[in-house]
């Protein structure tokens, strides 16, 4: 009775279980007694019982949560994929869209150009004047007679449009600024012998001028007319020796600027004068023109007020210098 009534009030724990503290069940009985057995042999079976029967559920509650699991993050896994499926098709969708598109915007393609470019003329024609119109550089100043051959590097970018593209070009430019007017001195220097600048394409800036210079203090006079003794005095220098020089140090492809100084020194600056300033070193061009493969631009500015540098010619033609300096660039 003792032993069916402790079975049936018997209640393992899995503490109780765990610890496997079944002597205690002796407690106050005679040890190794009948009784005491009986109660050890009843809680063994009783931990075993509830042992197992924990386990079993334990391990179903196992399998069912990683079933859960595993469903829960194979349809994470699958809405993960659907999204990136979705992300990748609207990302395609708006490329194609950005390529049908004529007017949106493309990173531009570079390309490196160079050109070498020498000025050359009588003193006080307006060579240095031009060269710091065109670097900016402080280095070069147009009150002091220049005492040495000094050269300029010029980078320039800009927009190019070919065959449909769009080109962002980087222009280098090398302007060398001469002294005097020795044309074989000045084509034997350094500057068209240094091996890399050989290897650019080339520009000879013949500088005219309308009117003898006149001193820093006495400010820029203005004349109804041109000096025709200036004008006589520049023509005189350029003779055929000039025009084999220029021949011999260049090549096909590469370009010849003449440009006539000082128009701003005239009262009246119009399509007239622009013709006439262009018809009194007529000579000089018809020379120039005779240099065959070389790419010829007259120009009439004022290299003191930057007219026909870096904007338009005197007269409001399109066609600086500078811009026709990039123009006669070449790839590196």
């Amino acid at each position: 009775m003792t032993s069916l009534g402790f079975a049936k009030d018997f209640v393992p724990s899995i503490s109780y279980c765990e610890a496997k503290s079944f002597a205690d069940q002796c407690e106050g009985l005679v040890p190794d007694s009948a009784e005491c057995k009986t109660k050890i042999e009843i809680a063994t079976k009783g931990c075993d019982e509830y042992l197992g029967s924990t386990t079993i559920i334990v391990w179903k509650k196992f399998n069912e949560n990683i079933a859960e699991i595993v469903a829960t993050l194979f349809l994470a896994l699958s809405l993960l994929l659907a999204s990136l499926n979705q992300f990748m098709r609207n990302q395609i969708a708006r490329f194609k869209a950005r390529l049908a598109d004529p007017y949106i915007q493309r990173a531009p393609k570079y390309e490196t150009f160079g050109l070498s470019a020498m000025v050359v003329g009588i003193g006080g024609c307006g060579k240095t004047s031009i060269v710091k119109a065109l670097s900016a550089s402080e280095h070069a100043d147009p009150d002091v007679a220049t005492a040495e051959a000094l050269t300029y590097s010029l980078v320039n970018e800009v927009t190019v449009r070919k065959q449909n593209q769009t080109f962002r070009r980087l222009v280098r430019m090398y302007i060398s600024d001469h002294v005097g007017q020795n044309f074989r001195s000045i084509f034997s220097t350094d500057f068209f012998k240094d091996s890399e600048i050989a290897l650019l394409k080339k520009c000879v800036i013949v500088v005219v001028d309308l009117f003898p210079p006149v001193g820093h203090l006495d400010g820029v006079p203005r004349r109804k007319e041109f000096n025709l003794e200036r004008i006589a005095e520049n023509l005189e220098i350029y003779s055929d020796e000039m025009v084999q020089l220029i021949t011999q140090n260049t090549k096909s492809g590469d370009s010849v600027v003449l440009f006539i100084n000082k128009i701003d020194q005239l009262q009246e600056i119009d399509d007239t004068a622009i013709k006439r300033a262009k018809g009194h070193y007529r000579p000089l061009v018809n020379r120039l023109a005779g240099i065959k493969g070389l790419k010829l631009s007259v120009l009439v500015g004022s290299a003191g007020t930057g007219m026909g540098i870096c904007g338009t010619e005197a007269g409001g033609s399109e066609g600086g210098l500078l811009g026709i300096l990039v123009e006669a660039s070449g790839p590196i």
